[in-house]
């Protein structure tokens, strides 16, 4: 049972860092657009 979780985690947890870091440079990047 936690094998499998564990294993679904690993294959999911980098998609869901990569979306996070790829929104934040988002944000960021349109927070800094604005306020030139």
């Amino acid at each position: 049972m936690f094998k499998k979780i564990d294993e679904f985690l690993m294959q999911k947890f980098p998609h869901i860092i990569l979306l996070f870091t790829i929104f934040w440079l988002g944000l960021v990047a349109i927070g800094w657009y604005l306020s030139k």
